[in-house]
């Protein structure tokens, strides 16, 4: 309990360290301006922490160690106060700890001092480079520490100020008088807080930024026009700065945003790349958006986000720009759909510069500056036969007949800048000239509209002018003989399949040498196979002959299986017996679309990027040129390639494959919607023609290419949260195996238990655990019961049954399981301390918190041997142990508060801040800031985590109802009894359960929220309506054979008392019944944290 003597103990340990920080700042030599400026402002507020912890210091030393008879506390309100400062000391005392940390990673090992206006050398300078560089790097974490920092001075002059009144209270002898210094003491506080924390903001930001962030497609070299309004635009956005020049407003009045509408082609998204690229100088990020559907959207949004080091969606997004008081610019573009809201997309605040392109003119409204909005429909006569002519590249200057021929091609393509671009290309390349364009091009029409209409699609006449010109460079190109040619319409082609956006160089690359690189490692590992399989005849049953016939038969007709390669376009399937494909040759057929304006390039972070124009993209697949066959072939193309560029270790390192993966998840959802788009096509034409099914390309069979490409994309799935897709993805992997393989086989137990991994996370424990015993008989059956894979199977068996709420059949598997293990494996492998951590956790349903405290002390010191601290087995263990640290409670809480900080700051930098276990841990951490006291920090932390948890699992995945059963017990001890009840009501429904219950009908989540509600009713004096409640819990425990369970007892004394308190004539709301240690006290006078809901909270 705090007190004045920890307060006292708290502010010396802030001082020391403050000191220990403060002097090293002292001591290091600044390698810039910029560098020396922030760390005497972090000193400055180093400084005030030392100052108001003295203060506190003298004040309660004086007070309560040096009078002859102490204060005695002041009521409930002073205790308060205590705990507050107390909490807020060891907030304090983490935040310059970390900063410390911190400036010792800026300055490095070597930080001499270096006197000002010193000769320096060479050395002394470019070590002071690094640091600059380290410096920028930490940049964004250092500014959140000092932020933090400066919120903690201001709540300890908060405290400080509030004692020294409540004091001074004491010995005033007026009210009046006391009143009057409280208000005018806490006026003084605000104005130095707000100073405080203003000195801490950036600064309004300079004249002149300087650009950090520029995500924007690259700008096509033929742009040309739009001069007037690219003008307009400046200086709708910007402001007259010294000498007449332009600038961002610093501190604008309302946010800007301006609206692009008009017809597809007519340079909507060019024109806002280009007004990007001529003022990137004036923005400190520009950022771009796909809005073309919400999927995309999400994924551009989560690129902002990464960028700002915010959880990955939109809200996160849009949020941390609306903080941000640098100027930024967003562009929306192709923000078509009317049925989806823009609002959502747009960031909050007065802040930030928007740009929205659309073909929907009711968007307009959303502009705020320079008129709103803007119409493009065709470029001004002069622009267009520019364009032309520079696309066309005739030699300048430009003679005047070759103008008035330029006026007539653009006059005719209605001054469209994508038809006309298109019509320069193709004279460009000798498909025409300008004297018999016009000619060449109406002709080409004429036969491209007879194609159309005979292949059955709906004939488009306003799309007239663009498709016809860039048809016309599509069939010139696709008539060259050259190799360079065919490699280039192949790849226009796959590329029509994926996303639009975002087409990364090394999809291909990796695409083409990953299947060569398999090949190989399957070589080198061959002789290692028998090596492995080597096991002691004693343990390990010999396989059944029937097993051995299907393995043979098996591998034999897999040599006849074409492994998929001849789907790929020929350039990237043309490599030699070495798996060396020419990325010369890939590069020039890139070059020949590139050159012909058919797609665009640019670098990102290292990163060759293409793109094509959504027009173009749309006909080139579903043009009159592209048979629905045809358009089969290339769809299963696109399908392979995207396979084939997923490899897994050891292909490649986890990091960079992670970081491919990043950027697959648009172009899987648009490839996969295509294959669905053309499968309906097939089916319909087939019932049509009445022709047999044989004749026409249908629904793709399963083989094994099929089960490798379903199984690569679920893992892609999986790892970006897209969890009901993946299992939906698995489970016909699943069958397929089943049906071929046999339930022995080891690929198919591999995906039997990958798939309950993905039931297990969206709590369907119910067909997790089924699908694991079936593998568990495969391995003993196969490999015998000591086998090491068994043993791993029954551990793992264990844990599911625990969070089924089968406690007894959990403990025996992990006890099984766990002495198996020590007869098997040697006394330090990682699987015996995983096991040791499991088997603690079976002790917690059981409520031995003791018992369960040591086991996990003993799993994370092991782990953190033979693994390291950072691996999530170690994190794991970590997160158990604090748990059973809470359950104990008195100062174990402390500890549990230290590891989850630990285990929620790791989980978040490595596993990302929307990660199941970042938001389980997250939770748990919550729950023990509850315990302490800290129920509005707890409040805010789950509300802040459940929007999250329901937008990838649903409101009713297990995890999430018990994220809302926490925060109802949150609100029950902060005293709003009718607000818990309204969660209660919602959270104890029986049937959002089903997918997690036992065979019975019952989960012991649901169990646990009845048990809280109850309780809730019980403290609003409403004691026939606990006792109901009580009741149907006593009928599901003896439904699932839980009368033998300590918490059976529990219940038993609960409905005791319930129905003393409703036989009493004067019912009264009483205080909840304290519980010895023995049976899970956690502070006095509180309802422990019950051990049976330990699941997915999150």
């Amino acid at each position: 309990m705090a007190d004045p003597f920890s307060i006292v103990a708290g502010t010396t340990g802030v001082i020391d360290i403050a000191f220990r920080f403060a002097q090293f700042v002292k001591n290091t030599a600044t390698a810039t301006a910029q560098l020396d400026d922030d760390l005497k402002a972090i000193l400055e507020e180093t400084e005030h922490v030392i100052s108001v912890n003295r203060s506190i210091h003298e004040l309660l030393s004086t007070e309560y160690f040096q009078t002859p008879t102490p204060k005695t506390a002041g009521g409930d309100a002073l205790k308060d106060l205590w705990s507050d400062t107390e909490r807020i000391l060891n907030d304090c005392r983490l935040v310059l700890d970390k900063l410390l940390k911190l400036a010792k990673e800026i300055v490095g090992k070597k930080h001499e001092r270096f006197e000002v206006g010193k000769h320096r050398s060479i050395g002394e300078w470019t070590g002071d480079f690094r640091r600059q560089l380290r410096k920028q790097k930490k940049d964004g974490e250092f500014s959140r520490l000092r932020l933090q920092l400066s919120t903690s001075q201001g709540a300890l002059q908060t405290s400080f100020t509030m004692m020294n009144l409540w004091h001074s209270h004491k010995s005033q002898n007026t009210a009046a008088a006391s009143l009057n210094r409280l208000l005018e003491q806490f006026g003084s506080l605000a104005i130095d807080l707000k100073a405080q924390l203003s000195s801490l903001q950036p600064a309004d930001p300079p004249p002149y930024v300087t650009n950090k962030h520029f995500h924007a497609p690259a700008v096509n070299v033929f742009f040309t026009g739009r001069k007037a309004l690219l003008e307009r635009l400046s200086v709708s956005f910007m402001i007259n700065g010294e000498g007449g020049k332009q600038i961002i407003d610093p501190m604008p009045q309302a946010q800007k945003r301006f609206v692009i509408y008009g017809l597809g082609g007519s340079g909507k998204t060019e024109f806002c790349c280009k007004y990007a690229e001529i003022n990137q100088r004036h923005f400190w990020g520009v950022f771009w958006v796909d809005a073309s559907s919400d999927e995309n959207a999400q994924h551009s949004f989560r690129t902002i986000a990464n960028v700002g080091g915010v959880d990955p969606n939109i809200k996160s997004a849009t949020s941390w720009l609306s903080s941000l008081t640098y100027p930024w610019l967003l562009v929306l573009d192709n923000a078509d759909n009317p049925d989806i809201p823009i609002d959502r997309y747009l960031p909050g605040g007065e802040r930030g510069h928007i740009l929205v392109t659309t073909r929907n003119p009711s968007l307009k409204k959303y502009g705020t500056i320079g008129g709103g909005s803007c119409q493009f429909e065709r470029l001004e006569d002069e622009d267009a036969e520019r364009l032309l002519l520079k696309a066309a590249e005739e030699p300048t200057p430009w003679k005047e007949t070759a103008m008035k021929l330029a006026a007539s091609i653009a006059k005719s393509l209605g001054h469209l800048p994508l038809a006309v671009l298109h019509a320069g290309r193709a004279i460009a390349v000798r498909l025409a000239t300008l004297a018999n364009y016009i000619d060449y091009f109406e002709d080409h029409w004429q036969g491209l509209r007879y194609r159309w209409q005979n292949s059955g699609y709906v004939f488009d006449d306003s799309r007239r002018n663009v498709f016809g010109s860039y048809d016309m460079i599509y069939q010139h190109l696709n008539k060259q003989p050259s190799e360079g040619a065919r490699d280039a319409i192949e790849v226009l082609k796959l590329f029509s399949f994926f996303h639009h956006e975002n087409i990364l160089f090394d999809f291909l690359t990796q695409a083409a040498k990953n299947p060569w690189r398999k090949e190989k490692v399957e070589v080198e590992e061959h002789s290692k196979i028998e090596h492995d399989n080597v096991i002691d005849p004693d343990v390990v049953k010999a396989k059944p002959y029937a097993q051995r016939i299907r393995e043979w038969v098996v591998e034999l007709m897999s040599e006849y299986i074409d492994p998929g390669c001849a789907t790929l376009p020929s350039v990237l399937r043309d490599s030699d017996s070495l798996g060396s494909f020419s990325v010369h040759r890939l590069r020039q057929a890139l070059a020949e679309l590139e050159q012909r304006s058919l797609i665009t390039h640019r670098r990102a972070n290292a990163l060759d990027v293409y793109s094509m124009h959504p027009l173009v993209h749309k006909w080139v697949r579903e043009g009159p040129h592209m048979r629905i066959a045809e358009r089969g072939v290339w769809c299963q193309s696109a399908i392979t390639t995207l396979t084939q560029c997923i490899a897994f270790p050891p292909l490649r390192s986890a990091s960079a494959e992670r970081e491919t993966r990043r950027h697959l998840l648009p172009h899987l959802d648009h490839v996969r919607g295509c294959q669905t788009q053309i499968q309906f096509q097939i089916e319909s034409q087939r019932k049509k023609t009445k022709r047999p099914s044989w004749l026409l390309l249908g629904t793709p069979r399963m083989d094994r290419n099929k089960v490798i490409q379903l199984a690569k994309f679920s893992r892609v799935y999986a790892e970006c949260g897209r969890f009901d897709v993946a299992a939906d993805l698995l489970l016909q992997v699943k069958n397929f195996l089943l049906d071929r393989l046999g339930t022995e086989d080891p690929r198919t137990l591999q995906t039997i238990l990958a798939l309950a991994n993905i039931y297990w996370i969206l709590t369907r424990y119910g067909e997790a655990v089924e699908l694991q015993e079936q593998a568990l008989q495969s391995y003993t059956n196969s490999l015998g019961r000591y086998h090491h894979k068994t043993l791993q199977l029954l551990d793992v068996l264990g844990k599911s049954n625990s969070f089924r709420g089968r406690f007894k059949e959990s403990l025996e598997l992990h006890e099984d399981a766990l002495e198996g293990m020590r007869k098997t494996l040697p006394p330090d492998h990682p699987d015996i301390f995983r096991a040791t951590n499991h088997m603690g956790v079976a002790h917690q349903r059981y409520f031995r918190f003791e018992t369960a405290k040591d086991l996990h002390s003993e799993a994370l010191v092991g782990l953190t041997r033979v693994l390291d601290s950072t691996h999530e087995d170690t994190i794991e263990a970590k997160d158990n142990l604090a748990m059973a640290h809470l359950e104990l409670g008195g100062d174990n809480i402390f500890h549990a508060r230290k590891l989850m900080i630990e285990v929620v700051e790791h989980r978040s930098k490595s596993l990302g801040r929307e990660h199941p276990l970042t938001l389980w841990s997250k939770c748990n951490l919550a729950r023990i800031k509850s315990a302490l006291g800290q129920t509005r920090e707890a409040e805010q932390d789950i509300r802040a985590g459940l929007p999250i948890a329901t937008r990838i699992f649903g409101e009713n995945h297990l995890g999430v109802l018990m994220g809302w059963t926490h925060l109802a017990q949150v609100l029950v001890r902060q005293k709003r009894y009718l607000d818990a009840e309204e969660i209660f009501s919602n959270v104890i429904e029986r049937s959002k359960y089903k997918f997690g219950a036992r065979e019975e009908g019952e989960h012991p989540d649901h169990i646990m929220a009845t048990w809280y509600a109850a309780e809730c009713y019980k403290l609003q004096g409403k004691y026939k309506q606990a006792l109901q409640l009580c009741d149907e819990i006593s009928k599901s425990l003896s439904s699932i054979g839980g009368r033998q369970h300590p918490f059976a007892m529990r219940l038993a004394n609960k409905q005791d008392e319930l129905r003393q308190l409703a036989r009493s004539t004067k019912p009264s709301a009483l205080t909840m019944t304290a519980f010895n240690k023995s049976s899970g006290t956690t502070i006095e006078g509180k309802e422990p944290e019950l051990a049976l809901d330990r699941r997915h909270s999150f």
